[in-house]
């Protein structure tokens, strides 16, 4: 098996692409064993969110040529982007937008330029 000989030597950084992609429950499981002690760089990209929840600490999401980043697993980041949606619509609805809207106008980036204050 190709995947267990990854793990024969250690590198110093991991660039693994869609690693459960033709596993069965077994290679699946060992895969997450011995990459939730890996002790190294390791970047993950996957579809597979019980992947990334098990394994992440950190999402960089891109999105149109521009990065950002998340704490926490897949489960968090969502709860995270849920909250930027709702705050984002918040703004959009807001009476206050609407005036500086009126006195600017409006680029083609308005709304992914204007930064939130949290409360």
């Amino acid at each position: 098996m190709k995947l267990a000989q990854l793990f024969t030597h250690y590198y110093e950084a991991l660039l693994i692409v869609e690693p459960t992609t033709h596993l069965d429950q077994e290679g699946i499981s060992f895969l997450l064993d011995e990459l939730r002690y890996y002790y190294g760089a390791l970047v993950i990209i996957s579809h597979d969110c019980a992947v990334l929840d098990e394994l992440v600490t950190t999402i960089w999401e891109v999105h149109e040529g521009k990065v950002r980043i998340y704490s926490g697993n897949y489960s968090e980041y969502l709860v995270q982007k849920k909250l930027e949606r709702e705050q984002q619509s918040e703004l959009t609805n807001s009476p206050d937008l609407e005036v500086y809207t009126k006195e600017h106008p409006a680029s083609p980036d308005l709304y992914s330029e204007i930064w939130i204050p949290v409360k």
